[in-house]
């Protein structure tokens, strides 16, 4: 079983930053945790990772929501937050383009790049 270290970042946005191009708060919700590919999925499930960093996917891509998370703060007070996770090691490692590819098609996110499989005789 491949050992993963994470973190999920956020990004609150209120209506004036969209101009600014800058969101007003940022943070990690986990940060450095060793996760299985079960908790991705949890944080796929809840944070709407969706997409990839880049179109050309490689060791440096995170993954992301395009969605505003649609909670209180967003209906009450127009704040748009959006999530990130980064993928920092896998198995000790600095995790290879494939391995964020592979990652980003079990949850569902939009990589760009296909995967291949390899086709049985």
């Amino acid at each position: 079983m491949q050992t993963l270290i994470v973190s999920v970042t956020y990004e609150k946005f209120l209506p004036i930053d969209f101009d600014a191009g800058e969101a007003s708060d940022t943070g990690f919700l986990v940060k450095d945790e060793e996760v299985s590919f079960e908790d991705i999925a949890h944080f796929a499930s809840q944070y709407g990772f969706n997409a990839a960093s880049a179109s050309d996917v490689d060791r440096n891509t995170w993954l992301n929501s395009t969605d505003a998370d649609q909670d209180r703060e967003y209906f009450e007070q127009g704040i748009e937050k959006f999530y990130s996770l980064h993928i920092q090691q896998v198995d000790g490692k600095q995790p290879l383009a494939e391995q964020i590819r592979t990652i980003a098609s079990v949850i569902f996110a939009k990589a760009t790049a296909p995967l291949y499989l390899q086709r049985s005789n």
